[in-house]
C-alpha cells in the first residue's frame, strides 16, 4: 500500500499476505435469496424470469419451489429461472421460493423464502410465440414442408394466421407445426406467405407473436418430392421411456425406413438443448437427458416427411 500526500504518491510499504477462507462446508458459502424486487410480486407472465441475488464465485443456483405439499427443486447454471422450467406450474398460484448457491463444488444453505404469485390466465399473460427463426425469411424445401412454431409451456394447441396477397386464413391445430395445405390455403410455387402464431392454454388463445415470411420453392416439385410424403407415415411412431424419468431416457421408433433420424429436444421456452442425427439401428442404444435439469421437455423425432413428438418430465 502507498499513500498520496500533497498530490504525490509515497513509496509502498512492506508486503503482507492475506488469504481468503476455504470453502469447507455449507456455512462457508454466502446465503442468497430471491431479489427483493421480485419478492411478493405477481408475475406478468408465466415465463417471466425470477432472479436470485448473485453470489461471488457461484457456479450453480438451486431453487426450491413449494406449493402446498408439493416441493420441486431446479438447478440452474445462472442466477435466474422461470416457473416454466418446472413440471406442473400453474396460473393464479402462489409459490414459496428459496435459493442456495454452489461455490467450489459445495452447496450453501438456503436463504429466506419468498412468495411469488403467477398471473391469472388471460390472453395477455400467455407467452407469445412465432414461427421458428430458422424458417423465417427462407424458402421451403418442398410445398409439403412442415412449418414449426416455438413451443409454449402447457399449450394444447396453436392458431396460425397465414396472409397471402391480402387474403388472411386462420388455421387452428393441436400441433405446433403445419403444412400450408393443412390450412386450406392455395399453395403455389414461388409465393411469399406471412405467418403469425398464437398459443392456446386451457382453452384461451394468447396474442399473436411477430409475423414471419416463408416462401414456397420457385420450381415445380421433382418426382422425388412428389413421392416423399411416405404412405406408411400412419405407422411411424415414437415411444419415450421411462416418463417421467430421473436420470436418462431412451427412444424407440417404429415404421421407420433406413434413412437417418433427426432428434431435437426443446425446453418449455422453446430453446433447443440437444440435436442428434442417428442411424435407425442406433436409436435404442442411445440414452438422453443425463445432464438435463428438472423440468418438462419436448422431443421431436423426424425422418423424411414423418415427424413425431413426445413430452417428457424429468423429476
Amino acid at each position: 500500500m502507498a499513500a498520496k500526500l500533497g498530490g504525490n504518491w509515497g513509496p509502498y510499504g512492506t508486503t503482507c499476505n492475506v488469504t481468503t477462507p476455504s470453502i469447507v462446508s455449507a456455512f462457508s458459502v454466502p446465503l442468497t435469496k430471491i431479489r427483493p424486487s421480485d419478492c411478493g410480486t405477481t408475475l406478468s407472465s408465466l415465463n417471466r424470469e425470477i432472479h436470485a441475488t448473485l453470489v461471488t464465485g457461484a457456479t450453480s443456483y438451486r431453487f426450491e419451489i413449494t406449493n402446498g405439499a408439493n416441493v420441486t427443486t431446479f438447478v440452474s447454471p445462472i442466477y435466474y429461472f422461470n416457473l416454466t422450467n418446472i413440471a406442473g406450474a400453474t396460473y393464479a398460484t402462489t409459490y414459496s421460493i428459496k435459493v442456495a448457491a454452489q461455490v467450489a463444488g459445495t452447496w450453501g444453505n438456503y436463504g429466506n423464502a419468498c412468495l411469488i404469485t403467477t398471473p391469472m390466465l388471460s390472453t395477455s399473460t400467455i407467452p407469445t410465440t412465432q414461427i421458428r427463426q430458422t424458417f423465417c425469411g427462407t424458402t421451403l424445401l418442398t410445398l409439403s414442408t412442415k412449418i414449426p412454431a416455438l413451443l409454449v409451456y402447457d399449450a394444447e394447441g396453436y392458431r396460425f394466421e397465414i396472409t397471402r396477397a391480402g387474403v388472411i386464413t386462420v388455421y387452428d391445430s393441436g400441433l405446433y407445426n403445419f403444412m400450408l395445405s393443412d390450412a386450406g390455403v392455395i399453395v403455389s410455387n414461388g409465393t411469399v406467405y406471412a405467418i403469425r402464431v398464437a398459443a392456446k392454454v386451457n382453452g384461451v388463445y394468447g396474442n399473436y407473436g411477430v409475423s414471419c415470411n416463408v416462401t414456397t420453392p420457385g420450381i415445380a416439385p421433382t418426382s422425388r418430392q412428389i413421392e416423399e410424403p411416405v404412405i406408411k407415415s400412419v405407422d411411424f411412431n415414437l415411444v419415450a421411456f421411462p416418463n417421467p424419468f430421473d436420470g436418462a431416457f431412451k427412444l424407440q421408433i417404429s415404421g421407420a425406413d433406413k434413412d437417418k433420424v433427426s432428434i431435437l429436444v426443446f425446453d418449455m421456452m422453446g430453446r433447443q438443448i440437444e440435436s442428434k442425427n442417428l442411424d435407425v439401428n442406433d436409436i435404442e442404444n442411445v440414452s438422453l437427458g443425463q445432464n438435463y435439469s428438472s423440468g418438462i421437455y419436448n422431443v421431436i423425432v423426424s425422418q423424411g416427411m414423418n415427424t413425431k413428438s413426445v413430452r417428457l418430465i424429468k423429476k
